[in-house]
């Protein structure tokens, strides 16, 4: 896994491209790690240029790239504006996939997203689930992370560390035909 740290750049940044803040302004900023018990999937919706520095605004501690660059974005303390209020380590994969784009995640980005979930698991030793965006936005990111993502990185974690894949206070379940075999990239 090629892995960049940019978390002194990233962290220069208090918005996102849309004027969003990427830290929550609903409380304290920072958490302790004991707080942390689920890593979340998204998909950026975009797919930009390779430059790592492009990248810095994405509201995630971890940003996965189409070849497959792992960019630590942001500290595991702290509380994003995210979808699990405050629980969650976010990872974005770069690209606009299906259900929504056309795009499909790559083989090293899947491996990366593995690599990457296996070592926050290690590092934490708190996570008990893998969740999708659309868990927590059923009508707004109902596509998010997509099914491939959520095939391949969801499906992987749960069946290797026994996370569990939907939330206890969800508002969205993940589409039936998310879960077929047309969408694995990798075994």
């Amino acid at each position: 896994m090629n892995f960049i740290d940019r978390r002194e750049q990233a962290g220069s940044h208090t918005t996102n491209l849309r004027g969003l803040s990427i830290l929550t302004t609903l409380g304290a900023t920072r958490r302790s790690r004991s707080r942390i018990n689920a890593i979340v999937l998204h998909q950026m919706g975009f797919s930009r240029n390779s430059a790592a520095n492009s990248f810095d605004r994405v509201i995630a501690h971890f940003a996965i790239l189409l070849d497959g660059t792992v960019l630590h974005l942001r500290d595991y303390e702290a509380v994003l504006n995210d979808a699990y209020g405050g629980h969650g380590v976010e990872l974005e994969f770069e690209g606009d996939f299906p259900s929504h784009g056309t795009m499909l995640p790559t083989g090293a980005q899947v491996l990366a997203g593995r690599e990457l979930v296996s070592k926050i698991v290690s590092d934490l030793g708190t996570i008990r689930g893998i969740y999708a965006h659309r868990h927590f936005n059923p009508h707004g990111r109902a596509y998010c992370p997509g099914p491939h993502i959520w095939k391949n990185i969801a499906e992987y974690a749960a069946n290797t560390f026994s996370l569990r894949m939907s939330p206890p206070h969800s508002r969205g379940e993940i589409p039936a035909e998310w879960l077929g075999e047309n969408y694995r990239i990798l075994s």
